[in-house]
């Protein structure tokens, strides 16, 4: 009898220990009162293809983030940005986002930056109820589906190609269009450059693909050369887009090289030289675009870091802005990590033409693109230049 009395007393002991446990899951330690913190994890690249805009990135996070501290935080709470590095690897990315939803209970994660990655992660943010902006992206698929805690602060390349393919006809007049892809990363993109070449009654003259890392592009470009088209799409990171610019143009190829947003960096033609003159790109900001928010933020950022920011920084300033303004639209508890999360993401579904630093803003209840209407770049005399 009593070895039962003894056994029902360590089960209730155990019992009331899962109880309390679960009880403080999706908890703040720290309760209301205070000074805690909204919690921003960021997952960002220090090495690897995306090693560029990680340093974009965080750049722009820690700016956004010590300008909203100084005007007072979020109603008194300041932010706190909680990094971690996925060296451009998507299974690290996982393991950063489980880290940042889980162990360290933050309210939003900012990042990854592959399409590979953010669709990675995206299961992890869906699961533990998380808000998360990406901040680059182009993929279609990361918004198929109706995510609900998933939201886009980048181009999807299906409104670039889109837009693309009207302008190169209809004022360039061109009819022959050949694509170069990178098949692990953008194959999606190139789907989506095709079906709207398709439905423009155009079907490509020339289709090649690489592999990420590769550093020679002759064979594909040869092929490319015979048949002879007015443009050539080129879809990868910098690095091999830019290799296979100026292969291009030593093999005598004269066709206008066309990029999704991912060559929309100084980085490309820094990479690409003179090659790049001429390329076409999509993107939602330029640095010399005169709008008086954007010339205020590249005049802190220079002023920072002096250099020039790209639309990674950009995106990301806004991004940090957009959530200390979900934030404090949602008047979080600071007391339950779960509630707060879903206010933060009931916040987002409600920005609409948000005016910030890139082009406008806004998503709904069923809307994770943040922009559908980019801006086309040329690059003229080693500088982009907005064209349309």
């Amino acid at each position: 009898m009593k070895s039962s009395l003894k056994g029902i007393a360590v089960l209730s002991v155990v019992v009331l220990a899962l109880v309390v446990l679960a009880s403080g899951c999706g908890q703040k330690k720290s309760g209301a009162a205070g000074n805690s913190p909204v919690k921003v994890g960021v997952i960002y690249s220090v090495s690897g293809a995306s090693t560029s805009v990680g340093v974009e990135e965080k750049r722009s996070a820690d700016l956004a983030a010590a300008e909203i501290n100084a005007a007072g935080g979020i109603g008194g709470h300041p932010v706190s940005l909680l990094y971690e590095n996925d060296d451009s690897n998507s299974e690290k990315a996982v393991a950063a986002a489980k880290k940042l939803a889980y162990n360290d209970q933050v309210d939003v994660i900012i990042g990854p930056i592959t399409s590979s990655g953010i669709a990675a992660v995206k299961g992890v943010t869906e699961s533990a109820k998380v808000p998360e902006l990406s901040i680059t992206g182009s993929s279609p698929n990361l918004t198929a589906n109706n995510p609900q805690w998933y939201f886009r602060n980048a181009l999807s390349s299906a409104f670039q190609t889109k837009k693309m393919v009207k302008y190169c006809m209809d004022n360039l007049g061109y009819k022959k269009f050949a694509i170069l892809y990178d098949a692990a990363r953008a194959t999606d993109q190139y789907q989506g450059f095709a079906k709207d070449l398709a439905d423009a009654g155009i079907k490509p003259v020339a289709v090649e693909k690489f592999q990420t890392g590769d550093t020679s592009f002759n064979a594909q470009l040869l092929k490319i050369k015979a048949a002879q088209p007015d443009a050539m799409l080129v879809l990868g990171m910098i690095t091999e887009s830019a290799s296979a610019a100026k292969q291009a143009r030593d093999l005598g190829i004269q066709s206008r090289i066309l990029g999704a947003v991912a060559l929309a960096y100084d980085d490309y033609i820094k990479l690409a030289g003179n090659a790049s003159d001429g390329t076409i790109a999509c993107t939602t900001f330029l640095s010399s675009n005169p709008n008086p928010k954007t010339q205020e933020f590249v005049k802190k950022y220079q002023e920072k870091y002096n250099e020039l920011p790209d639309h990674s920084a950009a995106q990301t300033y806004d991004a940090m802005n957009l959530i200390a303004q979900a934030a404090a639209n949602g008047k979080l508890s600071f007391a339950d990590t779960a509630a707060d999360r879903q206010k933060i993401r009931d916040e987002l579904i409600k920005v609409n033409s948000y005016q910030g630093v890139a082009s406008p803003i806004t998503y709904g209840p069923n809307v994770r693109d943040a922009y559908t209407n980019p801006m086309l770049v040329e690059v003229k005399n080693g500088k982009w230049e907005i064209i349309e």
